[in-house]
């Protein structure tokens, strides 16, 4: 039995151990977690880090980056790094263990890693055998089910995700997703799911504008703003964009060239936002267009499409032999690739 002496020492010790073992103090229910080593990625008590305090990787340079992941790049190791958590020596920044600003990084300095184009429009996978299905305007309330379809068929997909609450008519072809934004807790876990069952989250902009429409700097702000509130769920945020309505002039090109996004488009658009009503319709497009190089267009905000189209496409693909991959993977891109910190 403890004494009532000891009790007080022992509390005394679980609220100031953090200010002892370093200058970002870990959550009492978490005071010895930092002697563990990720077992996922994260890092640290920022962010992804969710107060954790796991370590990076021992051995090599492992940097925990202020979104709470480690890496070895100096979107990793520069500021904001948790010096805690990991070695901030690869990047040329070094960082206690508070964390830094939370901007994404200004555009002209943004790494530039392998080989799929910048700021140019991308309408196919280069892969052979592969299909890839993306889903845009959401996520919704009918985004978790299609997370549960594509687990139950080992499929992957690609989540072109905005931010924006907007009310409209549900039965108007608008582009809109509905429900609470992104920042929303739930939506933010669904973000994480995503990412956790190896789906991609890629960018459809804030709030879902023609981008042709907007002057270059509301264009990048359209841009920088969803990748603030992507990174605040899952620690990152995308190097992937679809600009809305397929809606970006070379002047939009040129500010996603800039902002080091890949453009994405479709070589297989289901028209899935025109046809809930007959749905079929859709499933007819995609068994007769469906092909090797695939790179479709679909929405998970509409019932239908979760609910009878999604699953038509995987069987169709996968009886086809067909693999259902990522927009990253139907490109031959890595998947740090993926995404910056």
């Amino acid at each position: 039995m403890i004494s009532p002496i000891s009790s007080i020492g022992l509390l005394w010790l679980c609220t100031h151990f953090g200010a002892l073992v370093g200058s970002t103090a870990i959550p009492p229910n978490n005071i010895f977690s930092r002697q563990s080593t990720t077992p996922d990625g994260t890092c640290g008590v920022q962010n992804s880090g969710n107060g954790n305090g796991y370590r990076c990787p021992a051995g090599s340079i492992q940097c925990c980056s202020q979104w709470g992941w480690c890496g070895g790049s100096s979107e990793y190791c520069g500021p904001g790094c948790q010096s805690n958590y990991g070695s901030c020596t690869g990047g040329g920044g070094g960082g206690g263990g508070g964390g830094g600003g939370g901007d994404p990084p200004p555009s002209g300095g943004r790494s530039r890693p392998g080989s799929v184009p910048y700021g140019a429009e991308i309408s196919s996978c280069t892969a052979g055998g592969v299909v890839a299905l993306t889903f845009d305007d959401g996520p919704h309330i009918y985004t978790s089910e299609l997370l549960d379809l594509l687990g139950r068929y080992g499929a992957k997909a690609t989540f072109f995700v905005k931010l924006v609450k907007r009310f409209v008519d549900k039965d108007k072809p608008s582009g809109q997703n509905w429900g609470a934004p992104i920042t929303d807790g739930s939506k933010q876990d669904l973000l994480r799911r995503m990412v956790g069952e190896g789906h991609q989250i890629a960018s459809h902009t804030w709030s879902h504008p023609s981008l042709s429409s907007l002057s270059t700097a509301d264009m990048s702000s359209q841009m920088t703003s969803l990748e603030s509130a992507i990174a605040s769920a899952i620690g990152r945020y995308p190097t992937y964009m679809r600009p809305p309505y397929f809606d970006c002039n070379s002047a939009c090109l040129g500010v996603m060239d800039s902002l080091a996004y890949h453009v994405m488009y479709s070589n297989l658009d289901t028209l899935d936002w025109a046809n809930q009503g007959n749905i079929q319709a859709s499933m007819n497009i995609f068994t007769q267009s469906v092909a090797s190089n695939s790179l479709v267009l679909a929405h998970d905000v509409h019932d239908a499409t979760v609910h009878t189209l999604a699953e038509h496409m995987i069987v169709e693909s996968q009886n086809r032999g067909l693999r259902l991959v990522t927009v990253g993977e139907c490109l031959g891109d890595p998947a740090d690739n993926w995404y910056r910190t």
